[in-house]
């Protein structure tokens, strides 16, 4: 049985290939579950902000090593 991811960045992972499948099966899928320009909003939106919060936390990072260097 498949299991479902629970943690918030494995769910994110899931949008993408969600959005390309039923924007590609549009025939088939006329009224998919979600609205598909605001999940492709929202996946980027998230996808921006953990980028950030990477690059700000190897910012920290790299000012703490170069305290401890001096």
């Amino acid at each position: 049985m498949p299991v479902f991811p629970e943690k918030e960045a494995e769910i994110a992972v899931l949008a993408e290939p969600l959005f390309r499948g039923l924007l590609s099966n549009i025939p088939i899928y006329p009224n998919p579950p979600v609205n598909l320009m605001a999940l492709r909003i929202k996946s980027l939106a998230y996808k921006n902000k953990l980028e950030t919060s990477l690059a700000k936390k190897d910012c920290a990072e790299a000012a703490i090593i170069a305290r401890t260097a001096i």
